[in-house]
């Protein structure tokens, strides 16, 4: 086993298209294609702020773990945040990943024929 296989089985591998171009060839797939995608995820100020409300996720929990008074700082700066960034309408952050694909290699061996 190489080093860079031994990255890939322990979950370390560059997160680029070539990465997980090269993770997907490891695992046996065919055919590899893979792509970037990115794009500015944007909402209400309000339906962002809808998510740590109702205990969605784990900063989230962190928030609602602090009480009604932990939850009403959070908001409180949350606001500040809100205004600075984004003048109070609406909030955003950029998204990005990578996505691939391929086809399953059949496994190399004698063909069998069905007469």
């Amino acid at each position: 086993m190489t080093a860079y296989e031994r990255r890939i089985r322990d979950g370390r591998f560059p997160r680029t298209r070539e990465g997980l171009g090269a993770l997907m060839s490891a695992a046996g797939l065919g055919d590899v294609r893979t792509e970037a995608l990115a794009r500015d995820h944007q909402v209400g100020a309000e339906d962002w702020w809808a998510g740590p409300a109702s205990g969605v996720g784990a900063i989230e929990q962190l928030v609602n773990s602090r009480g009604p008074e932990g939850v009403a700082t959070a908001k409180r700066e949350y606001d500040v945040l809100r205004r600075i960034r984004q003048g109070g309408r609406r909030v955003g952050s950029a998204a990005c990943g990578v996505a691939g694909s391929g086809e399953r290699v059949a496994a190399a061996g004698p063909r069998s024929h069905v007469w």
